[in-house]
């Protein structure tokens, strides 16, 4: 530590620390509760201090081929990650080591970058004002900004609870405030002229200069407003300081407006699943597809049922399988081109060469739906045409930023001439059209060829509205089991075979991935909860878990796809409007999906659930006609 006299006082420098990977503080430039997020008037205060972050080492630390333990990192770094950097750090920019100051350009006008969040420029301010360390490495291909957990909350749960999104973005899923993050992190430059000599520089201006030299941009900190000191007495309290008010953001920063710009704002402390009347109309983009639409069904009383021999353990993982749904007509249209890597090792990010056009639709410029190999989708997406009435689809969609195409691998929906000779073979008689309005069985899902949009979960389902009420979702919902465990397999199957109706196919890799046992367990499969159940003796432990059951009780769950691993996924919304993972995660404050091993109060119900599904054993083309022809009853 050249040149600073370090102590473990709260008061002193308190350069250094806890971080493996930098030898930093673990305490100085945590993003603290309440920072970043709305005062009771809606007002975001400037954070005056740097912040740290984590990166991926083999992608981004510095590696030369004579590196040692005493040059891998940057001042005001003191070490790197020991015996791991030598195979671990795989970057090629010699600036950019643990203990590198990030920050945005001064020329950059941060009101000009085109954030969409509050928050997301706020912190825009900081990073361009203070900078960020890179104190450690990320492990995986993704960034971190050091947040507090202190014994009474986390402050992503106080970001949650104040904007209604999440601070954290999974990879290929974007909310407005992670759109930001990714931006802006993409637009910070290394400041090469910080180091030591530097520092005992600006340290002895008494305020007059700022990190790298030069007039500080904003004042240094300002004093401590009181020491606090151990009481006196036998109280159990102790004197606290009133720290010094920060100032606002002055105006051409996040200026005041007759409403809060945010107001925190919170789900429902308590929340309550009301069977309440179905609605007279529906709103067709909200709820599409004809009432003899196999999603619109509910179960009829005269519906056989068997044991699936599904059982989700603790062990087994629970996930929701995003579905791309752009609905909005009136969107440019917009040239989407084919890309063959679909599940390779390729980039779904580029078209094929040559381009091969593929579609046109109507297409949100700035919707991001990204592609990363360590942890990829299916992606399947649904298009409206500028008709309002037309849909497509097809997967894997990929739109990795605005200055890119959109790709397809394939558009698998009744529009497409290519598909009609499957359907008309294998539909049991169901006259299919592309309309939102129509019968709607059939779309993307490779693994059955079902809807992309019919039994989607959207946003707002499953969770409380402004009155904390949650209403019954009354259609039936589409799930991924594991094919190689459950999905059957008979001796003599063959592509005609490997299905249940309503599907109209089954995985290309049928015949080696298929291992199942029971003979009523395969795409296409309608599973729900016996009537006998009483859901409200269940020992379901959540609102929303007991919300789930009803509708699996009176609409079921149709087998769509593959999980391809030893978990089960509901199809959920991915849309301009969210992802409804994290619309749900913000309602409750617990996630929807949960890895092996991992547990929360909704996936202990999901689990239990699942376990518990029985198989609709008399559901076929035959049944469907003439339930269709009984008008309603």
């Amino acid at each position: 530590s050249v040149k600073v006299t370090e102590s473990p006082n709260i008061f002193g420098p308190g350069f250094y620390g806890a971080h493996g990977g930098s030898g930093l503080s673990g305490f100085g430039g945590a993003i603290r509760i309440g920072e970043f997020l709305p005062d009771a008037q809606g007002f975001i205060k400037p954070v005056r201090h740097a912040l740290k972050t984590n990166l991926e080492a083999g992608k981004y630390f510095y590696k030369s081929s004579d590196m040692t333990i005493y040059d891998c990192y940057k001042w005001p770094a003191i070490k790197c990650d020991g015996d791991y950097f030598p195979t671990a750090y795989g970057g090629t920019n010699p600036a950019l080591r643990p203990g590198a100051l990030l920050a945005i350009p001064p020329n950059y006008d941060i009101f000009q970058m085109g954030l969409t969040s509050e928050p997301g420029k706020a912190i825009a301010w900081t990073m361009q004002n203070y900078g960020v360390y890179v104190v450690d490495d990320a492990g995986w291909d993704a960034i971190y900004l050091e947040t507090e957990l202190n014994p009474t909350v986390d402050y992503l749960d106080a970001f949650y609870a104040a904007y209604g999104f999440t601070f954290i973005g999974r990879e290929k899923t974007e909310n407005l405030f992670t759109r930001d993050m990714r931006r802006l992190f993409s637009h910070l430059s290394v400041v090469t002229n910080w180091d030591a000599a530097n520092y005992a520089v600006v340290a002895a201006s008494n305020g007059a200069l700022g990190v790298g030299g030069g007039a500080a941009r904003q004042p240094w900190a300002p004093p401590f407003a009181s020491l606090i000191k151990k009481p006196t007495s036998k109280s159990t309290s102790s004197p606290s300081a009133v720290p010094a008010k920060p100032p606002s953001f002055s105006p051409g920063y996040i200026m005041p407006t007759a409403a809060p710009i945010y107001m925190p704002t919170k789900a429902p402390t308590t929340s309550q699943f009301v069977v309440s009347p179905a609605p007279a109309t529906r709103n067709v983009y909200k709820s599409p597809f004809s009432n003899i639409s196999i999603w619109n069904l509910p179960i009829g009383a005269g519906a056989t049922y068997a044991a699936t021999g599904i059982t989700i353990t603790v062990n087994s993982g629970v996930g929701a399988e995003p579905e791309v749904l752009l609905l909005d007509a009136n969107q440019p249209v917009t040239n989407i081109y084919y890309s063959s890597a679909a599940w390779t090792a390729a980039s779904r990010c580029d078209p094929d060469s040559p381009l091969q056009l593929y579609l046109q639709a109507p297409f949100p410029p700035g919707f991001i739906v990204a592609d990363s190999l360590s942890d990829r989708h299916n992606y399947p997406a649904t298009f409206i045409m500028s008709d309002k009435v037309t849909l497509r689809q097809g997967l894997p969609l990929a739109h990795c930023s605005t200055d890119k195409s959109p790709t397809l691998l394939a558009v698998s929906d009744p529009a497409n001439p290519s598909h009609a000779a499957l359907f008309a073979a294998t539909a049991g008689g169901v006259t299919e059209s592309p309309s939102i309005y129509g019968p709607g069985f059939y779309g993307a899902h490779a693994s059955s060829g079902l809807s992309a949009i019919g039994g989607t979960i959207r946003i707002g389902e499953f969770m409380p509205d402004s009155q904390g009420i949650i209403r019954p979702v009354r259609h039936a919902l589409k799930a991924n089991i594991q094919a190689t465990k459950y999905f059957y397999k008979a001796a003599g199957m063959t592509a005609l075979t490997c299905f249940k109706w309503p599907a109209v196919k089954c995985s290309y890799g049928y015949a080696n991935q298929y291992a199942g046992t029971n003979q009523y367990v395969s795409p296409g499969s309608l599973l729900a909860l016996n009537p006998s159940f009483d859901i409200n003796n269940m020992g379901l432990n959540t609102e929303p878990g007991r919300a789930l059951a009803w509708t699996l009780q009176n609409y079921g769950v149709y087998l769509v796809d593959d999980s391809g691993w030893n978990a089960v996924a509901f199809e959920t919304e991915l849309s301009p409007k969210g992802d409804y993972r994290d619309a749900f995660s913000a309602a409750y404050g617990f996630a929807f999906f949960a890895a092996p091993g991992n547990e929360n109060v909704w996936v202990k119900d999901v689990r239990s659930l699942f376990s518990q599904l029985q198989v609709v054993t008399n559901w076929d083309a035959t049944k469907y006609n003439a339930v269709t022809a009984s008008q309603g009853t």
